[in-house]
């Protein structure tokens, strides 16, 4: 069976003004014809229908995702994660962030991806806190959404804020709700971060982790963030700098890999397990 979810299908009709006309069309596709083997059913159809619960038949230690990496190394790899990896990272995000039960979370990360899937939706769905969804990056958007629906906690990469920042008017948009930004896959520019400190009061936390690991493995104290640092290890993982030859610990100051363990790393690469070994 499969559940088909439209984007259009989540906005009001008063707000549907609001999105970029070249939007439309594929927000409004249609949805998929079902086969002699399996079924479709639109999102408005479920959410009118007599829902019949199952028993559970999942443990933790069973198969949950397959989120595919490659990075520069080769060609794309499914990373096994277990019910019992991902849950780690979203149980301890919040936590970590001191995400309390009216946050309002923007939601414009990638979903495919460990940081969108992990850290802001299953994050959010596990403690029921509201999400604002954009379909893709667009800063008028995104400084709309957080404006309108007083968005509190906003995970993105320093792309999107650079270009926020880099809006014509962003000098009058609201943004007094945040209560937390920050994020990772690229340095956040030090101009940035104290242009967000002196003119919003934000401080930018940052943070560093892999497709492997469910996200985050490192990330800075909410309270406290460190400008141009990835941070310090997050709960339950051990860390340290590899000599990438011996794998010996390395003296501080020294430049090697980062060697880390904990219950958020994955249990393999699918169908390759030389590359799972070494």
């Amino acid at each position: 069976a499969v559940l088909a979810f439209r984007y259009v299908d989540a906005i009001d009709e008063d707000r549907r003004g609001s999105v970029p006309a070249a939007w439309l069309g594929w927000m409004s596709a249609p949805l998929p014809d079902g086969d002699g083997a399996t079924a479709v059913t639109g999102w408005l159809s479920a959410l009118t229908s007599v829902p019949l619960a199952e028993p559970a038949r999942n443990g933790s230690d069973d198969l949950a995702v397959l989120p595919y990496t490659s990075g520069t190394t080769g060609l794309p790899k499914g990373c096994m994660h277990t019910h019992a990896t991902l849950m780690h990272n979203i149980v301890a995000i919040g936590v970590w962030n001191e995400v309390e039960a009216d946050a309002v979370i923007l939601s414009v990360v990638p979903m495919f991806h460990v940081t969108g899937m992990v850290v802001v939706m299953n994050s959010a769905i596990y403690r029921g806190i509201t999400q604002v969804v954009l379909p893709r990056w667009d800063r008028q958007q995104a400084a709309d959404a957080i404006s309108h629906h007083r968005v509190t906690h906003w995970t993105n990469i320093p792309t999107m804020v650079i270009d926020l920042m880099a809006m014509p008017g962003i000098d009058k948009v609201d943004l007094s709700s945040l209560r937390y930004i920050g994020g990772g896959g690229a340095a956040m520019p030090a101009a940035l971060a104290e242009r967000l400190e002196r003119q919003f009061g934000l401080r930018y936390t940052e943070g560093y982790g892999l497709t492997e690991t469910a996200a985050p493995t490192h990330s800075n104290p909410h309270a406290h963030p460190k400008r141009g640092c990835l941070g310090i290890p997050f709960i339950g993982v051990a860390a340290y700098v590899a000599d990438p030859t011996t794998l010996a610990a390395l003296p501080q100051g020294e430049q090697g890999e980062i060697m880390v363990s904990g219950r958020q790393v994955f249990t393999g690469y699918w169908k390759h397990p030389d590359a799972t070994g070494a």
